[in-house]
């Protein structure tokens, strides 16, 4: 399956570019995941670390809402 992007070359012309859909979106995927696990598991052992056990129960549910927002949503990495 074949997903075309119309790029302008000039005002007149239009070109139709191929671009496999596959390789690019599975890598975006991958990427995406690993940002999530990476960050969520950084923060979380910070927020371990520094503050009260409670307050680490409290602030998990936040926490991985916050890094889900970064690493799927935001569009920084994709």
């Amino acid at each position: 399956m074949k997903v075309f992007s119309i790029s302008a070359m000039t005002r007149d012309s239009v070109a139709m570019t191929a671009i496999p859909c596959c390789s690019i979106s599975g890598k975006v995927v991958l990427m995406e995941r690993k940002i999530f696990w990476m960050l969520f598991i950084v923060l979380s052992v910070a927020m371990d670390v520094t503050l009260p056990i409670w307050w680490s129960l409290a602030l998990t549910l936040p926490l991985l809402v916050g890094c889900w927002w970064v690493a799927y949503k935001s569009g920084w990495f994709g």
